[in-house]
């Protein structure tokens, strides 16, 4: 009787096993779909604006499948900026996706040259298209895709000195600086990343108040402060004592880094200043 039941039990196994491999089925293979699924602005800066594009391909067949290439071309209104060709495909699983990442560019340049364009439209238009071919032992035609991104013509914030309050190049030196957002939209200022040099000498500015979102065609105001040390203070009395008669000369470098909804907005800061001997303005 124990034998009959392991024999039963195996065959009982035998044929689960067979079963479950039946079921399976053979691979069958079908066009996956091919979608933009982000197109997005990323940074601007006084030459160049930053973009990213994402391709979701999703393999649709029960077998894993190849892919040969990317091919994609980016326009700026109605005119091709450039075109270029991803040939790093992974292959992809069986009900499964990959996506593929290009970050691209257009230089202001471009952007004016479209003076006709930027007149008459509502906002900088950018079209991300193009195809991706499957390996081609499957005798799939390319498959394409597109999309369209419409962002307000970016014009650059400025940012200009106002003044100074305290003995230069001190602990208690502090610089306003005014912020005017000449932008349909608003921004705020993220992070400040400034320093003074005297004598070839460079010392980093800290920013002493977070002022508020900066509304279209507004201005704000940012104050900075010595970041100071007793060796850094050493240092400075150093360095003033070597600026003669007629005081120090403010030269104010760095970035400012505001957010935006369309990404971030990089303004370079240059300032050249001379100070009085009593510093304050």
């Amino acid at each position: 009787m124990r034998i009959r039941w392991v024999v039963g039990c195996a065959a009982l196994a035998l044929i689960l096993v067979l079963g479950g491999c039946a079921s399976q089925g053979p691979v069958v293979h079908r066009p996956p779909t091919v979608r933009v699924s982000e197109l997005t602005s990323l940074s601007f800066t006084p030459d160049l604006v930053k973009f990213r594009a994402k391709v979701l391909i999703r393999n649709i067949s029960n077998g894993d499948m190849t892919f040969e290439r990317t091919d994609y071309a980016v326009d700026l209104f109605d005119t091709q900026l450039f075109s270029d060709t991803f040939a790093d495909m992974l292959k992809t699983r069986g009900g499964g996706t990959q996506t593929v990442t290009f970050p691209f560019q257009i230089s202001m340049e471009d952007i004016m040259k479209q003076g006709v364009n930027l007149l008459n439209e509502e906002g900088l238009r950018v079209v991300f298209h193009g195809q991706v071919l499957c390996d081609p032992s499957y005798g799939y035609d390319a498959i394409p895709f597109d999309a369209t991104l419409t962002i307000p013509i970016p014009k650059m914030p400025s940012v200009t000195y106002l003044g100074s309050d305290g003995t230069p190049f001190t602990g208690s030196f502090r610089i306003r600086l005014a912020v005017s957002n000449p932008n349909e939209f608003p921004f705020t200022v993220d992070s400040i990343n400034t320093y003074l040099v005297l004598n070839d000498t460079r010392y980093n500015l800290l920013r002493t108040d977070n002022p508020a979102e900066i509304p279209a065609g507004g201005s704000g105001v940012v104050v900075l402060q010595m970041k100071s040390t007793p060796e850094k203070a050493l240092s400075m009395a150093l360095n003033l004592a070597q600026s003669g008669d007629q005081g120090p000369e403010l030269d104010l470098a760095g970035t400012v880094t505001l957010s935006t909804r369309y990404g971030w907005v990089y303004v370079p800061v240059s300032v050249k200043q001379a100070l009085g001997k009593a510093g304050a303005e």
